[in-house]
């Protein structure tokens, strides 16, 4: 319920609250009469909160099929298709992936206006020669200066920002290729998706194990 009204109807609340509280003001502002101020106080409050819940329920059953909707128009944009044409990446309809390097690779489109940037997420393989990587090696990689990486314990997350449009094709690969020469110079090795995915459980696991024990 928590992660619901986070996603959902906080965001329809910022949205509502600018539409509302502005023009409503100007106009008690101009024609201001002090027994109308708590009266106004309370219409305004409810009317918030009723466009907050029709927008957050809107939000609720058809925000996820909008979103995807949109992304599989932001695919057709030019540099997503060049990942398609010039790395044999494949169009997932709300993401495209592909091996690069030996590194499986996925990059969605994101857009929340005006902002527009690519996620780019590099999978790993949490072990290194049969034992899962050492918790140092992370707190190491996470004192790097890279404010648009976000590390997980089988996974690199990178947010690559363009403001009002998405970064060129360049740019976004040589944010890849940095990324992935970083992996190679940390000994974290490659991993087919499949063998990834087949390690989730056992990877989440573990580290749950040992943030335990670091309680």
């Amino acid at each position: 319920m928590k992660e619901v009204l986070k996603r959902h109807y906080l965001p329809a609340f910022f949205l509502v609250l600018p539409l509302v509280v502005i023009p409503s003001s100007i106009s008690l502002f101009n024609n201001y009469n002090p027994n109308e101020v708590a009266p106004f106080v309370i219409m305004l409050f409810f009317v918030t909160i009723f466009f907050t819940f029709i927008i957050g329920l809107i939000s609720y059953k058809y925000g996820d099929r909008l979103k995807n909707k949109n992304s599989k128009i932001l695919l057709k944009k030019k540099v997503f298709q060049e990942f398609i044409f010039k790395n044999k990446f494949s169009n997932n309809q709300t993401f495209i992936e592909g091996n690069y390097k030996g590194y499986h690779i996925i990059i969605f489109p994101v857009k929340d206006h005006p902002q527009q940037w690519v996620e780019i997420q590099i999978v790993f393989n949490p072990k290194q020669k049969n034992s899962f990587i050492p918790g140092y090696v992370f707190e190491r990689l996470n004192q790097i200066n890279r404010k648009e990486y976000t590390w997980n314990s089988n996974m690199l997350t990178i947010k690559k920002y363009k403001r009002l449009h998405f970064p060129n094709y360049e740019k976004i690969k040589t944010a890849i290729d940095s990324a992935v020469q970083l992996l190679i110079e940390s000994n974290i090795e490659a991993i087919t998706i499949k063998k990834w995915n087949e390690l989730i459980e056992e990877t989440q696991k573990h580290y749950h194990q040992v943030s335990s024990l670091n309680i």
